[in-house]
């Protein structure tokens, strides 16, 4: 008979049976109390909560061993080169790993972790620390139930059935992942998101130097940076079209204008799609033309920055839509500008959490003439929609004090 760990690294098509031999393996190996693993976004990314954190036990907790699982080889040589504990995930040690484990940290599912989320031994401990919770409804919640698929429902009953640790922020937001993920009342923790430690503490951290590289602009005639960073137009199964992100979608833009207002400020506008919207040749062919005609803006996809959240503490003024990248940014109380040009559809399709004209934390621009003011207000410290950010803040976020990593830990310990 193979041997089990040559039998799940050689197929990536799992089932039941497989989740059989994984659980199996690891009672025989033996979970250790002292062994974490870390993964993100389906294993090919180095970021979000799930970077946070194991970097935060790699520091602080010196008696546990921490492993990065990954997918990407890019990602692996990375973490090997700067002598940190990683393993490709389809590997006879990066299996051996997960089998050994006591605890698995992932932000989307499972399979951030495992080659499969049916490969994921029911001896292993789970906890989910989100990509986030934005103002938009997700996974069992949109408003046109047509948009809630079979595989979410099936993640939801595994999620619920595992006990599945889910991070939250607040009383708020654990409510809404109750709803949202259909988990038990005691899976959602209050306990913060590692990713935001670094911007309640403050400081800038090297982001600016390090967007400036990224993004190739010149910090010595660089005054403002202004991120533009919508959400996912997911409703695009329904509307049988494809609803990729218009941006600047304003009939009477006006290009040169845009170039003077951000002259004027001596100011770069970085436009970072979604990872979805980068499939589209219009989002491409889009960008590529406003790159052509304003001097002062560029793209900064991914490849670019794969980590936003390492950046964010250099941009000085965020443009989106219902995007949960406005509610990280509520932490830095910097001024937001909002494009919610498809809002109807949108709140039909998907729906929103809360009341989002009503708790809006900046102003809403759906003309150029609106958008203009509202970013010349913004560039000029003039928004006045500080007391709109507090108030959603403290709705959002229950503990306002970097120390989401330690709070996580210990809660787990407790």
């Amino acid at each position: 008979m193979a041997d089990p760990i040559d039998r799940l690294t050689g197929s990536r098509s799992v089932g039941r049976a497989a989740r059989a031999v994984t659980t199996g393996a690891a009672r025989l190996a033996g979970s250790r109390e002292d062994l974490y693993v870390f993964g993100s976004n389906a294993g090919e990314f180095y970021a979000d909560n799930a970077k946070y954190l194991y970097e935060w036990v790699l520091a602080n907790e010196p008696d546990v061993e921490a492993v990065w699982m990954t997918k990407n080889r890019r990602v692996y040589d990375d973490l090997r080169a700067a002598g940190k504990p990683v393993e490709m995930v389809l590997s006879r040690a990066g299996i051996s790993t997960l089998l050994r484990a006591d605890t698995g940290f992932f932000t989307h599912s499972t399979a951030d972790i495992a080659p499969d989320t049916a490969l994921v031994p029911d001896s292993l401990r789970l906890v989910n620390l989100r990509h986030g919770e934005s103002v938009k409804n997700t996974q069992l919640c949109p408003s046109n139930p047509e948009l809630v698929s079979p595989e979410k429902v099936a993640q939801s009953r595994r999620w619920r059935a595992s006990g599945v640790t889910i991070a939250a922020t607040s009383p708020f937001v654990a409510d809404v992942q109750r709803r949202c993920l259909g988990v038990s009342e005691d899976q959602p923790v209050v306990t913060g998101y590692p990713r935001h430690d670094p911007l309640w503490t403050g400081g800038d951290g090297g982001a600016s130097s390090q967007l400036a590289e990224h993004a190739g602009f010149d910090r010595e005639r660089t005054d403002e940076t202004v991120l533009y960073a919508p959400t996912w137009r997911q409703y695009d199964p329904v509307r049988e079209e494809d609803c990729y992100t218009e941006f600047l979608p304003f009939e009477d833009l006006a290009v040169d204008d845009l170039s003077s207002l951000l002259e004027s400020h001596r100011a770069e506008l970085l436009f970072r799609p979604h990872p979805h919207d980068l499939a589209s040749d219009r989002v491409r062919r889009r960008l590529a033309e406003i790159e052509r005609e304003v001097p002062r803006a560029s793209a900064l996809g991914p490849d670019d920055v794969n980590d936003v959240y390492e950046v964010l503490p250099a941009i000085d003024v965020l443009v989106t839509d219902y995007s949960s990248l406005y509610h990280d940014y509520l932490l830095l109380d910097r001024p937001i500008v909002l494009v919610p040009y498809d809002r109807e559809t949108f709140a039909e399709e998907i729906g929103f959490v809360y009341d989002y004209e009503e708790r809006a934390p900046g102003p809403r621009a759906t003309t150029w003439a609106a958008f203009e003011r509202a970013l010349d207000d913004a560039l000029s410290g003039e928004d006045g929609y500080g007391p709109r950010r507090e108030d959603l803040r403290d709705l959002l976020y229950e503990h306002q004090d970097g120390e989401a990593c330690r709070r996580l830990i210990d809660r787990l310990r407790s």
